[in-house]
């Protein structure tokens, strides 16, 4: 019985004896973390260009990955639009939608002709852009200010988009009325392009 006794005794010191020459125990765990950002992308994910009679004719393309839409307009004459032909027009339909991961919002549009475009096209082609209740019209040349004005405001929110061609929304191209138009926007052409800018939403 001693025996036993005593052999407990030494082990209770031998531990004792360890954890004083060697400090405490310690031990330690690690976060890890990761940090990434979102990013903008808007882009025309479709785009036609449409004209209700024979001798207008219009297409259209989406290129550059969705950051650009081509659209050629051909046949154009002169005549009073939705009075005396209110066919000779063209619907240019497109649709833009946010691939961001963000919201984001409409703040502007510039258009840059290439140059050796007609100016009288630029003076005489008209261009009416409708959105929701507001309409407008101007010439050819201040599409930008269109756009500025009707979509003044516009927030798409990730994965949302705005379609000009569905109801209410609209872009139609046309020449000005005959008394106006003289023969100096005959066989002539005109290449512009706009931009409709964005930035994320606050």
């Amino acid at each position: 019985m001693k025996r036993i006794k005593y052999f407990a005794l030494v082990l209770i010191i031998t531990l004792g004896l360890f954890g004083v020459g060697y400090a405490y125990w310690t031990d330690a765990v690690d976060a890890e973390g990761s940090v990434s950002t979102g990013y903008l992308n808007v882009i025309i994910t479709d785009a036609s260009a449409s004209a209700p009679n024979q001798y207008v004719g219009g297409s259209a393309e989406v290129v550059a990955d969705g950051k650009k839409a081509t659209f050629t307009i051909s046949g154009l004459y002169p005549t009073r639009y939705n009075i005396m032909d209110p066919n000779s027009y063209v619907n240019l339909d497109f649709t833009i939608k946010n691939e961001s991961t963000i919201p984001v919002v409409f703040t502007g549009a510039d258009i840059e002709f290439v140059e050796g475009s007609s100016e009288a096209l630029k003076a005489h082609v008209q261009a009416k852009v409708g959105v929701w209740i507001w309409e407008r019209t101007e010439d050819l040349a201040e599409l930008d200010d269109i756009f500025s004005h009707v979509l003044n405001g516009l927030r798409l929110e990730p994965g949302e988009s705005f379609t000009f061609g569905s109801v209410g929304n609209f872009i139609r191209v046309f020449l000005e009325d005959p008394w106006v138009v003289d023969n100096s926007t005959q066989s002539q052409s005109a290449v512009f392009t706009v931009t409709l800018n964005w930035r994320q939403a606050v």
